[in-house]
C-alpha cells in the first residue's frame, strides 16, 4: 500500500453489508466510520453491547445518516461467535466484507470460555470460528473480501510460546491439517479457496467433542 492512501480512496460501499468485530474503539471504531462514511451497512461485532451503542452514537453524531447496527459477540466464547453467525445470518441476506480486527494483548493469563489460552483464543480461534460459520454468506454474496487486521509482533513468534503449548491449543492445532493453501492479500474468493477453506473447516468431524462449535 502506498504510504500516501488515503481514506479518500476507498470505493463507493452503497448496498454492502460488512461485519467488523471489535467495533468499539480503536481500528474498529476507525475501520465502522469509514466503512459508514462510506455508504455501506456495518455491522459492529462487539463483546459489550453498550460500549458498542456508545461507540455507534459517536459515529452517528459525526456522520448522521450512518448505518449501523450493533450486536454482541465476545471472541472468547465460541458458543457466542456462533449465536452472532446464527443472528447475521437470520436478518441479512448478504456480506460483501468481513473485518476480522478484534484482539487483546499482553493481558494476564487466563483462559477463554471453552479453555483455550484467551490472546490465542480470541485473536486467532475466534476469529477463524467466525470466518467459517460467515464463510457461505460471503461466497453467496459474490465477490466477499475477509480483512485479517494484524500485528507486525506477528513475525517474532514461535511454536514454543506458553499459549500456543498449552494442552487445549495444541489440540486445537493437531486438529488441522490445512491444504497448501498460497497466502494472498484480500480480495474475492475463488471457488478452490471456498472449496480448501470448508474442507479444512469441518472441525465438527475432526475435533474432539469440546471443541464443536
Amino acid at each position: 500500500m502506498a504510504s500516501n492512501w488515503s481514506t479518500d480512496e476507498i470505493q463507493d460501499l452503497s448496498g454492502s453489508t460488512i461485519v467488523v468485530t471489535g467495533a468499539n474503539s480503536g481500528l474498529g471504531y476507525e475501520a465502522s466510520k469509514e466503512f459508514a462514511r462510506k455508504g455501506g451497512h456495518v455491522v459492529m461485532a462487539c463483546r459489550s453491547i453498550d460500549r458498542g451503542e456508545n461507540a455507534a452514537e459517536e459515529i452517528r453524531e459525526e456522520l448522521p445518516s450512518a448505518s449501523l447496527s450493533v450486536h454482541e459477540c465476545d471472541l472468547a466464547d465460541l458458543d457466542s461467535i456462533r449465536s452472532f453467525a446464527e443472528e447475521f445470518s437470520s436478518t441479512y441476506s448478504s456480506l460483501h466484507i468481513l473485518c476480522n480486527n478484534a484482539g487483546v494483548m499482553a493481558i494476564p493469563r487466563s483462559e477463554t470460555e471453552q479453555g483455550f489460552e484467551t490472546q490465542f483464543g480470541v485473536n486467532h480461534l475466534g476469529h477463524f470460528a467466525l470466518t467459517g460459520l460467515l464463510l457461505d454468506s460471503l461466497i453467496e454474496t459474490g465477490g466477499g473480501s475477509i480483512i485479517n487486521v494484524s500485528s507486525i509482533w506477528g513475525i517474532v513468534g514461535s511454536d514454543s510460546s506458553t499459549a500456543f503449548n498449552s494442552s487445549a491449543s495444541r489440540s486445537f492445532h493437531d486438529s488441522f491439517r490445512p491444504p497448501k493453501m498460497r497466502a494472498t492479500r484480500t480480495g474475492p474468493i475463488s471457488a478452490a479457496t471456498a472449496s480448501n477453506a470448508r474442507r479444512w473447516l469441518a472441525i465438527t468431524e475432526v475435533t474432539p467433542p469440546r471443541l464443536r462449535w
